[in-house]
């Protein structure tokens, strides 16, 4: 009776945490090949950092780019693998819920027709069998499909278990988001500060939507001094001013770029905030559409520049660079970002048994995709003159090829709008579900106006602000990467992978996990989380810095005025 009320408290604990997750675990059934979720990964992690880090790759230096690349590739697969080690476990532990959910309705079911109280009075069949009932069902966690669909799946293994029963336990055939795994795994502080970090990198993420896509449609509308040589363009439409990176010029009359900038904007949230109030989800046809269109781009930018740099048009790129080493670093933890996104991934592959291979493959053909990228635009363009936006750079193209030059340039400019357009509500869905889940921490029920009316609005409305004073898209991609990028990718899943751990071993005495991380040992740990406080100090230190730097008057205005005459020598 003891094992059975504390197996219950445990149960109904658990319950109650579960609640506040974005969405309840479900049995993913095997869906793709290895091959398939190769090429899904290298393109869901193939985003909007790799249009970033040239700008950085190049202020930084082609050799510190190059180190610091290889370091944070390393250091984005080892927390990967950690993700995976944490949804085995999860899935386990799920399994051995539901085991002694079911003791618990056996020994209620079974119970003798009198039960002898401690007073020696004799309890009611009906009134244990309903009490116990009571109990259980206060205590389920997931419903009978979303945990196993073999009813033959063995659910206790005993010391003398053989390794398949290991692994059939620890099966990942249930998909758990990383919000579940905070739910069953951290206590309550913990999981508070879990969806505080997934809900300040979100909003990162959307500001650089937010801002990229409008800069994109700007510098395309403004296309004075943007255009191949020799293109005809309506006299209207060219302005005698300064270049548009400066954000004065005219580009219609009176009408300056940066208006023109924040005119977008409103557009662009016109046109797809309103999104965010529904429930929506990326189809495939959506995804492969992207994915496609991403990497014709980046394929088509890293073949001009090769062939300007065989032509002899060669740049003479920075070696080292310290000081612009904290951006780089905030720009390519961003563009390895996917460990929110691994159970989505991993969950529908039909053979799990080489994923941590199959993870080290794609990263390191993503390795090899970036320094690519980053090298021929290093050695194409100047630091000084390339755009933070990299597809805005290929201006012209082919001076011999006008038309094929303008097609290029056009193409390339909208490559940002149409990716990122078809994201950013999926985005802003996800944030405001986890808004939802952080308010859920404090009040369990809200009314269903704060629901479909409140938490959208707050999705929307600080990054809306945040583009309308900044488009700088190298710094936005820089700080969300090097705070809440650092928090996501690297402590979230050591603390996720090290809490599990625990708990399992607590449940059955040992932890046997087939999927455990080849860098599992306690070293590693404490290695990537000396690494992020060290990286986050450095880096405040250095904005900090420039902050400071910037407020002192001579420094303000020296400044002003270099970047000023480098607008308009570009």
């Amino acid at each position: 009776m003891e094992t059975l009320k504390r197996n219950t408290i445990k149960l109904t604990r658990f319950h109650m945490r579960s609640d506040t997750s974005v969405k309840k675990p479900h049995t993913s059934k095997p869906t793709y090949s290895r091959l398939f979720a190769f090429v899904y990964i290298l393109n869901l992690i193939v985003g909007v950092g790799a249009i970033a880090m040239p700008k950085a790759f190049a202020m930084a230096g082609w050799l510190l780019g190059l180190v610091l690349l290889i370091v944070l590739a390393l250091l984005s697969y080892m927390t990967a693998t950690y993700v995976i080690e944490a949804m085995a476990t999860a899935n386990a532990y799920g399994n051995i819920i539901k085991a002694e959910k079911e003791r618990a309705y056996t020994y209620a079911v079974v119970i003798p027709r009198s039960i002898q109280s401690d007073n020696n009075k004799t309890i009611p069949e009906e009134s244990v069998v309903h009490r116990h009932r009571d109990t259980i069902e206060d205590a389920q966690v997931f419903d009978s499909a979303s945990l196993s669909t073999e009813e033959t799946a063995p659910l206790l293994f005993t010391d003398d278990s053989l390794a398949d029963q290991q692994a059939e336990l620890y099966r990942i055939k249930t998909r758990y988001e990383m919000g579940d795994m905070a739910n069953m795994f951290f206590n309550p502080v913990a999981r508070f500060l879990y969806y505080l970090a997934i809900i300040v990198y979100l909003y990162g993420d959307m500001a650089i939507y937010i801002v990229t896509v409008p800069k994109s449609l700007a510098n395309i509308t403004c296309i004075y001094n943007q255009v191949p040589q020799n293109v005809t363009i309506p006299a209207s439409n060219i302005s005698n001013k300064t270049n548009v990176t400066t954000g004065l010029n005219e580009c219609f009359g009176r009408l300056q770029y940066m208006n023109l900038y924040r005119i977008y904007i409103v557009l662009f949230i016109l046109l797809l905030g309103p999104l965010i109030f529904f429930d929506l989800s990326k189809s495939k046809w959506l995804q492969l559409f992207t994915a496609v269109l991403r990497n014709i781009s980046l394929l088509l930018m890293i073949l001009i520049a090769g062939i300007h740099i065989a032509m002899g048009n060669i740049s003479s790129p920075r070696v080292v660079n310290f000081s612009f080493a904290p951006n780089l670093f905030g720009v390519i933890i961003y563009a390895f970002m996917c460990q929110h996104s691994i159970p989505g991934m991993i969950t529908p592959l039909n053979t799990k048994s080489k994923v941590n291979l199959l993870l080290f493959v794609d990263y390191l053909s993503i390795l090899c995709y970036y320094a690519t990228l980053s090298f021929t635009a290093v050695f194409r363009f100047n630091a000084s003159e390339m755009e933070d936006i990299y597809t805005l750079n290929f201006k012209n193209t082919f001076p011999s090829s006008p038309v094929v030059s303008y097609i290029i340039y056009y193409f390339l400019a909208l490559f940002p709008v149409f990716t990122l357009g078809t994201s950013f509500p999926i985005i802003g869905i996800t944030l405001r579900e986890n808004l939802k889940s952080l308010w859920s921490q404090f009040k369990q029920n809200n009314h269903r106006l704060i629901d479909r009316l409140v938490f959208p609005l707050f999705a929307i409305f600080p990054p809306l602000v945040i583009a309308f004073f900044t488009m700088d898209v190298e710094l936005l991609v820089g700080i969300t990467g090097s705070y809440a990028g650092v928090c996501v990718q690297y402590l979230i899943p050591v603390a996720l992978v090290f809490a599990s751990r625990r708990v399992i071993t607590r449940e059955k005495g040992k932890y046997k996990n087939p999927h455990k991380s080849p860098f599992s040992h306690w070293v590693f740990l404490l290695m990537i989380v000396v690494w992020s406080v060290l990286c986050i100090t450095v880096v405040t230190i250095d904005r900090l810095d420039s902050y400071l730097h910037f407020l002192t008057p001579n420094n303000h205005n020296s400044s002003s005025n270099l970047t000023t005459t480098g607008m308009h020598q570009t």
